[in-house]
């Protein structure tokens, strides 16, 4: 697929098959790999226009496999630089995942205060334009932070606001999957 975009001199596909290989291989923690697919994607985008939102994306799933190799300062400079790139163009979904990855690192870092409150900012963010499921991996990363600090009761609050969007996110799966089978069965 890749090599098809390549010569139909499709740039934009050439990125996106790019990005998702730079997906793959972190998947099955092929670092190097995908910190590669990464900056070629990141160097063909900046020759394209009205690629902001994608290469701030791409500033995060960079950050991710550096955090993964446990090189937070590395991965706090591209959270913090797609942080304050996604505030300006206003990309819900980019504004959330720059915070919570930026609430990992300093939740690695025993910075539980300041990851609280980068994923309160998260929590009104996600409510702001109902994304459930940013919600719900929030509440789960605020029910861990609270846990590691040993706030027993703020935890189990934030533990049943998780367990609440992660069951409506279930049941409305589920509702989907039987109306799909009514509508094969009429």
């Amino acid at each position: 697929s890749l090599s098809e975009q390549i010569k139909l001199k499709n740039n934009l596909r050439e990125v996106v098959i790019l990005i998702n290989m730079g997906i793959g291989y972190y998947r099955m923690k092929k670092a190097d790999s995908a910190l590669y697919c990464y900056s070629q994607s990141i160097t063909k985008l900046q020759a394209l226009k009205n690629t902001r939102m994608m290469l701030d994306l791409l500033k995060i799933h960079t950050g991710d496999v550096y955090f993964e190799l446990k090189r937070y300062d590395d991965a706090m400079v591209l959270f913090n630089k797609a942080k304050l790139s996604s505030d300006t163009t206003r990309h819900h979904r980019n504004m959330i995942h720059a915070r919570q990855s930026i609430a990992k690192v300093l939740m690695a870092k025993n910075q539980f205060a300041a990851a609280e409150k980068e994923l309160l900012d998260c929590v009104e963010l996600a409510g702001a334009v109902h994304l459930n499921t940013y919600s719900r991996d929030v509440y789960e990363l605020l029910y861990q932070c609270a846990e590691r600090q040993g706030h027993s009761t703020q935890a189990f609050d934030y533990f049943k606001k998780y367990s609440h969007y992660k069951d409506s996110i279930e049941n409305m799966g589920e509702e989907s999957r039987i109306v799909s089978m009514r509508m094969e069965y009429e």
